[in-house]
């Protein structure tokens, strides 16, 4: 008994101890390996128990929001009645910066908030008669961080497990950053080549990579993710950041 103990104790030791693991804050990794898996089965909820597993998560109601940031508009647009916002991380720093609309100071609490190693992220939800049908997240963390790009692995090995294996769909699409914005085509990946797409992943430095899936769902013919994941965020700090941005919901 003390033996298959001490086997056990040495067991979560390892998994504890994960070398590859990205090394940001505890909190941010369980929020983040929770989402991931559980993100799927929101779809079709209510609004309130949608509410209540983000809140419990430790995400903050964000509706209040007079202006949501463009980047949330890609897909849907922002109306009171039927939509959510949540923030998770540092929303009133945030919300100063946006409000003040000066880029030197977005900088400064970008900068911050990569010296502090967090997170920041926001989603918007879109409800019909109070079912969640659509939502659109975004992820800004700093990339200088050991294994920073397994980040991105671990959620997409968690979403990618959630969904129903006997109708899932999936592909892939893996580039180097510098070669997806000189125009170059990207390696692609179909289901049975998932393990040589992860595999792919971790052989890149600055990945530029996405994905697709649709399978069946409890309550409705299909539902769907999307997600992407860049070591170079663009106009949201530079190079040194990376953004991450996951799509989900129903198929219009």
């Amino acid at each position: 008994m003390r033996k298959l103990l001490y086997a056990a104790l040495a067991a979560m030791m390892l998994i504890s101890c994960d070398p590859n693991a990205p090394k940001i804050d505890s909190k941010d990794k369980k929020m983040l390996d929770k989402a991931s898996k559980n993100v799927l089965s929101l779809i079709g909820k209510d609004r309130k128990e949608v509410k209540a597993a983000f809140e419990k998560a430790g995400w903050e109601d964000a509706s209040f929001l007079a202006a949501v940031p463009k980047r949330f508009q890609k897909n849907m647009k922002y109306d009171a009645s039927s939509t959510m916002v949540f923030a998770y991380g540092d929303i009133d720093g945030y919300m100063e910066v946006m409000m003040e609309e000066d880029e030197d100071a977005f900088e400064d609490w970008l900068d911050n908030l990569i010296k502090e190693k967090k997170i920041f992220a926001a989603v918007m939800l879109n409800f019909v008669d109070k079912k969640l049908t659509l939502g659109e997240a975004h992820l800004i963390v700093g990339n200088e961080y050991e294994n920073i790009h397994n980040l991105y692995l671990n959620f997409s090995k968690n979403i990618y497990a959630s969904a129903d294996p006997d109708s899932r769909e999936w592909e892939g699409a893996l580039i180097e950053y510098d070669d997806h914005t000189a125009g170059k085509e990207p390696d692609t990946f179909s289901d049975k080549k998932r393990a040589k797409f992860e595999e792919a992943f971790a052989e890149l430095d600055e990945p530029f990579v996405q994905e697709q899936t649709t399978c069946e769902h409890e309550e409705f013919d299909t539902v769907f993710y999307a997600l992407q994941w860049s070591s170079i965020a663009g106009d949201m700090g530079g190079d040194n950041c990376c953004e991450g941005m996951l799509v989900f919901g129903i198929p219009e």
